[in-house]
Order: C-alpha cells, then sequence, then structure tokens
C-alpha cells in the first residue's frame, strides 16, 4: 500500500521531510513524498474545501485510486480537528500548527503528525 505525502503553500518543506523520514519502516505500507509543488487551497475550511483540492491535485497527478494522498496544511478546519480522512476516497488531510499547546514535552511536530498519517490511515481501512 503507498501513501503520498504533500504539502500546502504555507507548510514548510522541512516538515514534509522530516514526516517522510519518521514514517520511514520496513514493513507493508510505503511512504514517498509528492514532487516539489505545493496543493492550492480554495477559501474556506469545511472538509469539503480540503478534500475538493487533494481530488483535483489526485486526478492531475494520475495517482492511481488504491494509493492514499496525504496533505499537510498549515490551514485549521471549520472543525478544530487535527486531521480527517475522506470516507470516498483515500484522502487525508493533516493540520500541521498547534501541537505545541497538546504535546506536554517539547516534541517536535513530526512526531504528532506521523502519528495522524498512520492512525488516519488506520481508520479509514477498518
Amino acid at each position: 500500500m503507498k501513501i503520498l505525502l504533500a504539502r500546502t503553500e504555507g507548510v514548510p518543506e522541512q516538515l514534509l521531510r522530516a514526516v517522510h523520514t519518521e514514517l520511514q519502516s520496513d514493513g507493508p505500507l510505503s511512504f514517498s513524498v509528492a514532487p516539489d509543488q505545493s496543493l492550492c487551497l480554495e477559501d474556506g475550511h469545511s472538509p469539503e474545501v480540503f478534500f475538493n483540492a487533494l481530488k483535483s491535485n489526485r486526478a492531475d497527478s494520475g495517482i492511481p485510486s488504491e494509493d492514499y494522498l496525504c496533505t499537510l496544511t498549515e490551514r485549521a478546519n471549520e472543525n478544530n480537528w487535527f486531521s480527517e480522512f475522506d470516507e470516498t476516497e483515500p484522502n487525508i488531510f493533516i493540520h500541521t500548527e498547534g501541537w505545541e499547546f497538546v504535546m506536554l514535552d517539547k516534541c517536535p511536530a513530526e512526531i504528532p503528525i506521523a502519528y495522524q498519517v498512520l492512525a488516519n490511515f488506520l481508520q479509514r481501512e477498518v
């Protein structure tokens, strides 16, 4: 199973690469980073705004329907959730800001973000 990691314009490429590094392991999941491009979002904070952008990117990039597209974004969603998955397609978005308010230790943001990638994948697959 492949999971492609992407980002929106406000997420530093360094953070995307750090999350990718955290997810690297030997196992059934394969993680890769989208080519150096950032995803554009329409105005708004609804899940539809995020999922429409992922669907467009998926179509434009020719991402196979069985592969996951996980996009890191600096934009909060209307529910103020850190992440959400699309029930109709294997798309996930993860909010990259605000982790310092929920992590008790000085934990690098890539650790809880990488966890969210895996948690959303597993929740959607069950």
